[in-house]
């Protein structure tokens, strides 16, 4: 039977197994979600888009295409469902369509 003191030790291991074994998985995903996410307010920034904005266009970038969310910026049509999928007023969303494709 184990001790009470050892179970300290036994959770330490638990703990330290777990994380050797969920670090691996989570952090590719993590990694390509930060670079999307730069590249995103990046290109934003460089379309003359305020924070609130950059904020639509990432949000909308998320659940519009999540495997390629910089689609956002080269595909017009994503914008047409922005309003039901983001919440975000038509005027601010018709105010980032024509910052970014005229």
């Amino acid at each position: 039977m184990i001790a009470a003191v050892e179970w300290p030790a036994l959770v330490s291991l638990v703990v330290v197994l777990l994380a050797a074994v969920v670090v691996p998985i989570l952090w590719p995903r993590l990694a390509a979600w930060q670079r999307d996410r730069r590249q995103c307010f990046e290109l934003a920034r460089g379309s003359g888009l305020d924070a609130g904005e950059t904020r639509v266009v990432w949000r909308l970038a998320r659940l519009a295409t999540p495997q390629l969310p910089l689609a956002v910026f080269v595909r017009p049509s994503l914008w047409d469902v922005a309003v039901a999928r983001t919440g975000a007023s038509p005027a601010i969303v018709d105010a980032i369509r024509t910052k970014l494709f005229g």
